[in-house]
């Protein structure tokens, strides 16, 4: 593919200085009329190839992966798929951290480099903080100024974790046991006693059953929920994952998400706050709900919820502020009296708590690391000492 390097230029004649050596380029020519701004065809394609150093940055596609070890010691583990060098000979990496996600790798945040592996483990973190990571790969030429003198690439590409320990699992559901732990009840504002939720094999995330409640034309409150009760540990932070699919009325028929502390008295939705529960607008960290709704007679009517068409999703939810209760949860979904969609699917459920891990302390090899380790750092680890 070609692109400009140049333009406009008076001059019938142009030096290239960006080139790589070693490497064979093309180039054409187009004129641009100065009173109409219109360009003429372009010239017949020249080609040459260039001598001196290469400068070309390897192929590389950046980091892939970061994955909390969720071990008693902390650790971040990043991995990626290999680069290719475009100057010859081999290629390594720097690995480049932060605690600003909208960082730039530089030689202050230069966590390490020359790595030669395709996957780093990260001990030097805190529990609990949240850290960026670039990866960036570089080749062996010399030409360069890289970390380690040869030609670096320059991705962006950053990812995000916080490391934590081991996890303590309280739900852990893919329908594919059947629908015993769980209750379809009608809400609170439907009469009749006619449950619409049921396990369903159309449409899953894994491996073949979801939860099902159809969309219909006619006003609905209908709920799915554990049958249990969750016993929060008071100093560990807990997530509860899912996977919704959803095909409902956009902006009429949705479900929400809803929770109780009291044994099921009272319930309030998850963003809101309630019996000592603080409300949290944010408390939704991926995939939160889409749209309010509206409709004649929708029991949700005026509430935030997810609706209309959208994929299977990941939604994450953080109970941190819920830790040390008995908690209780609902999925809610509630339609109007016109209109209808498909349905909603909810598919492999996870509530855990997440313990502390601690602090690897430094040892000799690891001191160039001191410049980039706080002081509340180097106190954790003389504590352990």
């Amino acid at each position: 593919a070609f692109q400009k390097i140049a333009g406009p230029l008076t001059a019938a004649s142009y030096s290239d200085l960006t080139a790589s050596g070693g490497t064979t380029y093309a180039y054409f020519v187009k004129a641009i009329d100065d009173s109409t701004g219109c360009p003429s065809p372009a010239s017949g394609c020249a080609s040459a190839s260039t001598t001196g150093p290469c400068l070309l940055p390897p192929l590389f596609d950046g980091l892939a992966t970061l994955t909390d070890a969720e071990d008693l010691q902390c650790q971040l583990q990043l991995s990626w798929s290999p680069a290719t060098s475009r100057c010859g000979g081999g290629v390594t990496y720097a690995i480049y951290r932060s605690e600003s996600p909208d960082f730039s790798p530089q030689p202050a945040n230069l966590l390490t480099s020359c790595l030669a592996a395709t996957n780093y483990t990260d001990t030097q973190v805190s529990f609990g903080t949240t850290y960026y990571y670039i990866v960036r790969a570089e080749d062996d030429s010399g030409n360069g100024a890289g970390p380690c003198g040869g030609n670096q690439d320059a991705n962006q590409i950053a990812l995000a974790g916080s490391p934590h320990g081991p996890i303590t699992l309280h739900l852990d559901d893919d329908f594919e046991s059947g629908s015993s732990a769980w209750v379809a009840e009608v809400g609170p504002m439907q009469g009749g006693s006619t449950t619409i939720w049921v396990l369903d094999t159309n449409q899953s995330h894994s491996p073949t059953h979801a939860f099902f409640a159809p969309d219909v034309a006619g006003v609905r409150d209908q709920l799915i929920r554990p049958t249990a009760t969750f016993n929060l540990p008071a100093a560990d932070p807990a997530i509860l994952e899912f996977w919704k699919l959803s095909q409902t009325e956009t902006g009429f028929d949705g479900v929400v998400l809803e929770f109780s502390v009291d044994g099921g008295t009272d319930w309030f939705d998850i963003l809101d706050g309630g019996d000592g529960i603080p409300a949290n607008p944010n408390r939704i960290l991926q995939n939160g709900y889409n749209s309010v709704l509206a409709g004649s007679g929708n029991p949700l009517a005026g509430r935030s919820a997810w609706t209309g068409s959208r994929p299977w999703e990941k939604v994450v939810v953080d109970c941190s502020e819920m830790a040390g209760s008995a908690l209780k949860l609902r999925w809610r979904y509630g339609s109007d009296l016109e209109g209808a969609g498909t349905g909603f699917w909810l598919d492999d459920v996870r509530l855990r708590s997440q313990s502390s891990c601690t602090l690897t302390c430094l040892i000799a090899d690891q001191l160039p690391q001191w410049p980039t380790t706080t002081m509340l750092d180097l106190v954790a680890c003389i504590n352990l000492l």
